[in-house]
């Protein structure tokens, strides 16, 4: 068990990153993922000289800096520039040292078991921090309304994901996405109003359409002939940072359509329906119907006006093959979301044994940064996850090894679980299935394996 320090909670998305402690209703600060550096070197922005420029102030200067996105489609791609936006985060906005707290970070549903490591190596050996513990934001999202099974449609600043979820446990093999979301709406409504006739050339011009975007888009889903008809009931005015006015009309609801098919705008990625169909499809049949009565929004995308009924539309006519209930669930806080199920469970009492401490980190150094016992087997009865986590805890494995080597308990004949040596789990594993053909890698002196059938 931890000591009782503040627990803090870091959700790191692509187009915000939000923070706070542990138990508070909403994030303490919310502040743009981005990190901005001076075009011209030897010129400075302000009274002194700074290497970077992150977050809120780097937004207010958009026009004058390089502005880089070091999360993009929900994967980190610059780690030095995630590092200063961690530190800013610490120290300039939650004014905190982060080697007197636990730290719950959020991670993307299908982030590779490298940047798990990078991660965790940053939190121990650059921040120092007391504790530490990695989640899925769509897990995350569902414990916030307080629901452990389900499908979360997260959609963001630069992806759109499926993730279904059951009993707590991302099921990581059935997740669906695309690098297409709220991004791709500010860059098509903007060229929208280019082609018709608008002239936005600067980027704060451009960066003011995004703020547009926030107050006037929305999605429908009239039939095509009405459209015309109701064209000067959608006219908007807009006035841009130059005092300039431009006029926003049915580009309102056309650049919002990426998000449903992105065919139609030149993007070769499947459209909202295909992959509802894909993410159902690779459920278990057993479980489709309590994860479709409980489909929940995650992202700030999700708040733009009639998302909820024209999913829930997308959804009916993608699922006619299915006689389930299908509910769909929205919340105001679904931008932050995620951050709000972190406050919720690291207030949990119960959440105390499965924080990674410093310690255990130096102690096991390699073994939790990667290199654990595996089981292979073929498993000849259908192996849900209540099953095998029961297994695993009594065989002496906790719910958060599982989880922090990403294991896959597939709802199919093959079975795959990454555990920690543990004679006693295999043991219990092979009392509850029957397993053929199984082998056991075991991890020798020299740091390689050797395999016994």
């Amino acid at each position: 068990m931890v000591d009782s320090q503040i627990h803090c909670v870091i959700d790191n998305g692509s187009g915000y990153m939000k923070a706070g402690f542990s138990g508070e209703e909403a994030p303490k600060v919310m502040f743009p993922t981005m990190v901005g550096k001076t075009k011209v070197e030897g010129i400075y922005v302000g009274d002194e000289k700074k290497e970077s420029i992150i977050g809120s102030e780097a937004e207010k200067k958009f026009g004058i800096l390089d502005i880089s996105y070091p999360i993009q489609g929900g994967t980190i791609v610059n780690w030095d520039e995630m590092e200063r936006i961690w530190a800013n985060t610490f120290y300039g906005e939650l004014k905190i040292s982060p080697e007197e707290h636990n730290l719950l970070l959020s991670e993307s549903p299908f982030i590779t078991r490298k940047d798990r490591e990078k991660m965790l190596e940053m939190m121990f050996e650059t921040f120092n921090c007391a504790s530490t513990y990695l989640v899925a934001q769509s897990v995350l999202a569902a414990y916030s309304v307080g629901k452990s099974t389900g499908i979360s449609i997260d959609c963001g600043h630069t992806s759109l994901n499926f993730a279904p979820i059951y009993e707590g446990f991302l099921q990581r093999h059935c997740v669906q996405h695309i690098p297409i979301a709220g991004k791709d709406i500010n860059d098509i409504l903007i060229n929208l109003l280019i082609k018709n006739g608008q002239v936005i050339d600067s980027k704060m011009q451009k960066q003011s359409i995004i703020k547009a975007k926030e107050s006037f888009c929305y999605l429908r889903h009239d039939n095509e002939d009405e459209i015309e008809k109701k064209k000067e009931e959608e006219t908007r005015e807009w006035e841009l940072p130059d005092k300039k006015k431009i006029i926003i009309s049915k580009e309102r609801f056309q650049a919002t359509e990426v998000i449903f098919d992105p065919k139609k705008f030149g993007y070769d990625y499947p459209n909202f329906q295909e992959l509802f169909k894909k993410t159902v499809k690779s459920i278990d049949s057993d479980l489709r119907e309590i994860m479709l009565a409980n489909i929940i929004f995650n992202g700030g995308t999700t708040l733009i006006k009639g998302f909820k009924s024209r999913v829930t539309q997308e959804i009916e006519e993608a699922g006619q093959d299915y006689e389930f209930k299908k509910k769909v669930h929205t919340y105001p806080e679904a931008q932050f979301m995620a951050w709000l199920g972190g406050s919720i469970l690291t207030s949990l009492t119960n959440f105390e044994n499965l924080w990674i401490t410093k310690a255990e980190y130096k102690e096991e150094g390699k073994a939790r940064r990667g290199i654990f016992e595996t089981v292979h087997g073929t498993v000849q009865t259908p192996c849900f996850m209540n099953v095998a986590t029961s297994a695993a805890i009594k065989g002496g494995l906790s719910t958060r090894d599982l989880e922090d080597v990403g294991a896959q308990i597939m709802l199919c004949n093959t079975y795959h679980l990454h555990v920690r040596p543990n004679d006693k789990l295999i043991k219990e594993m092979g009392g509850l299935h029957k397993f053929t053909n199984w082998s056991r890698p075991i991890l020798t002196d020299s740091g390689g394996f050797q395999v016994f059938s």
